[in-house]
């Protein structure tokens, strides 16, 4: 079983590190031995190297599904212009987001991964800022479809340069939530890419009850999970390990203040607002308690990757080095 730490690849991101070999220590010393990238434009710092990446985490855009069909009455509403939407994708339309997402293929392949990412979910700003509230049910099927329809069309494309994995994450909202064991396994059944699978995000899943606050319970609530999803657990070769149960009374308390989303701004102000209150919520903290032991004996994941927020080199060394403790990985 590996052990990752996940970072963008980007210079700004990597120059807090002196060189390569500092980057290495800095996640050998917590016993991880590799990276989960996270691409940016083609922004690559030369100080990251193939051999630390054995995965990639591929673009996620919360609302995607207008812009796959075309839909620019609906892109228009949402994004308020041709130019708004095309900054956030780095496309206009349908075809140039295959481009996008066909580039980063490419780059995985060239990268030498053993497996990319992919966010399964579609939620307007509106639905993203009632979180808990939003009910997307109406949407659901084409979610799923959508997703079936754009994974089989890179593969027809881009399928030459896809030899990993090709795995498929669970979001707190939508209908890959992995409450309805079905969908999964529609999911994948679906998809003509060979080499499928899920990646199990803790803090996804245990957010899908903010009734609860405290990581033991979170434990055994992602063990339920799982005891529904068992025909699903094979399938599971990833997972993002953090959790943020002990945030959920400062996200209610967030919510209690009922400051409306301003729909005056442009739309990236407005995502900025909407991440600013799913962040307390979602603020992928560690695992301290060795209950998470318990789920990954369970899953047996070939990866596990500790997907944790941070301020700083320190603070984020810190957070890594309690989660392998909580592992029992390492030593603090």
């Amino acid at each position: 079983m590996d052990y990752l730490i996940n970072m963008p690849v980007n210079n700004w991101s990597v120059d807090e590190f002196d060189s390569t070999d500092d980057l290495k220590h800095f996640y050998q010393q917590y016993g991880c031995n590799g990276i989960e990238a996270i691409l940016v434009g083609d922004d690559f710092s030369p100080k990251m190297k193939a051999d630390m990446i054995p995965g990639l985490h591929l673009s996620f855009y919360a609302n995607w599904l207008p812009l796959w069909q075309n839909d620019t009455e609906t892109l228009m509403k949402e994004y308020g212009s041709e130019a708004a939407w095309t900054e956030f994708f780095q496309a206009k339309n349908r075809e140039e987001l295959i481009e996008v997402y066909g580039k980063q293929l490419i780059a995985a392949h060239k990268l030498g991964v053993k497996y990319v990412v992919y966010h399964v979910g579609d939620t307007t700003l509106d639905e993203l800022y009632a979180y808990d509230k939003a009910d997307i049910s109406y949407k659901n099927q084409q979610i799923i479809d959508g997703t079936v329809e754009m994974a089989n069309t890179l593969y027809d494309r881009y399928g030459e340069y896809m030899d990993y994995d090709f795995l498929f994450e669970n979001l707190t909202v939508g209908e890959l939530n992995l409450l309805n064991p079905k969908t999964p396994l529609e999911l994948l059944d679906r998809v003509n890419i060979p080499n499928t699978g899920i990646v199990l995000d803790t803090g996804h899943l245990s957010n899908t009850n903010l009734a609860i606050t405290n990581q033991d319970d979170a434990c055994d609530y992602i063990m339920q999970i799982l005891d529904r999803n068992e025909s699903l657990i094979p399938y599971i070769k990833v997972m993002h390990l953090n959790c943020s149960v002990a945030a959920h009374d400062g996200f209610f308390a967030e919510v209690a203040k009922n400051v409306p989303l301003d729909h005056s701004k442009s739309y990236l102000d407005q995502f900025a607002q909407v991440y600013n209150r799913l962040g307390k919520a979602d603020q992928h903290i560690p695992f301290t308690t060795s209950a998470i032991q318990k789920v990954v004996d369970r899953v047996q994941p070939e990866v596990v990757v500790n997907e944790l927020a941070h301020h700083n080199r320190e603070e984020w060394g810190d957070r890594i080095g309690t989660q392998m403790a909580a592992l029992g990985k390492y030593q603090k």
